[in-house]
């Protein structure tokens, strides 16, 4: 089945697949669907998108689900840090999603640097858990020829107080 409506571009969204390269991702529109919001109602709050944007979004995600496969461009790559459990990038690949651990490359003793250089040169969102690690950090001196950088996700605990 092919999806005119549906693009996958590397270079906007980190390669999630939108509406028309529009930065619209399809996981917003369906999950809007979801939520019960109808069709003028997602028009309203996306004036870029038409009707037919909608009804190809959720014959994506039908396929997506049905076909279940983890390389297909609606997988996203983590890199895991060595401050969480390997268990976290195992949860990760058994929802469809390619996850690496720091330990896996044998990593566990590398620069904040290194790990950077290493999800930014794989394009992975790199997850972990607290400082040293800073919500915008500063990234290698030279970045991958590439010009993608890594982007960071920190996991932080529920019980932490206000």
């Amino acid at each position: 089945m092919t999806f005119a409506r549906i693009t996958v571009d590397p270079e906007k969204m980190g390669g999630v697949p939108c509406i028309r390269g529009l930065r619209i991702p399809i996981a917003t529109i369906v999950e809007m669907v979801a939520e019960g919001m109808d069709d003028e109602d997602i028009l309203r709050a996306y004036p870029d998108l038409e009707p037919e944007d909608i009804r190809e979004a959720l014959r994506y995600a039908a396929v997506a689900v049905r076909e279940r496969d983890p390389t297909s461009p609606c997988s996203l790559k983590f890199l895991i840090d060595n401050a969480l459990s390997p268990s976290v990038a195992e949860k990760l690949r058994e929802t469809g999603h390619e996850a690496r651990h720091v330990r896996e490359r044998g990593m566990q003793a590398s620069t904040d640097e290194e790990i950077f250089e290493l999800a930014g040169n794989e394009v992975r969102v790199l997850v972990n858990s607290s400082p040293p690690f800073s919500p915008t950090p500063p990234g290698p001196p030279n970045l991958p020829a590439t010009g993608r950088g890594a982007s960071s996700v920190c996991r932080r605990s529920s019980s932490r107080s206000r």
